[in-house]
């Protein structure tokens, strides 16, 4: 499936979407912006997928929060690192996809067993 703009709008409510974006310490990306065609892109070319927002999470409450909109409008979800997965997972038509590709730093507290980036 390849997403429009205009069928971005109706998956989830403008409104929604508006305060998701306005939550996020990272940024939203949807069809029909500038960088959506780069952002969307997988090392193998083989696969040209259109996902229906790409979130480019800068911090751990940014992914939750991405994975709670996908969750709640009952959207694919994706996550990719650097696109780099040969089988094209990464990426999904009209999914939200959760880049990571900005988040570089990862702690590990052994003694409490968690870790976050």
């Amino acid at each position: 499936m390849i997403v429009t703009q205009e069928q971005t709008s109706e998956v989830i409510d403008p409104i929604v979407t508006q305060a998701f974006e306005s939550r996020l310490l990272g940024s939203l990306i949807r069809p029909g912006d500038a960088e959506y065609d780069e952002s969307r892109q997988l090392v193998n070319v083989l696969f040209d997928r259109h996902p229906a927002y790409i979130v480019w999470a800068a911090d751990a409450a940014d992914v939750i929060r991405a994975v709670e909109l996908a969750r709640t409008n009952d959207l694919p979800l994706t996550v990719r690192s650097g696109g780099h997965s040969v089988s094209g997972q990464s990426v999904a038509d009209g999914s939200v996809v959760v880049d990571l590709s900005g988040m570089k730093a990862i702690s590990v507290d052994p003694g409490q067993r968690t870790v976050w980036a």
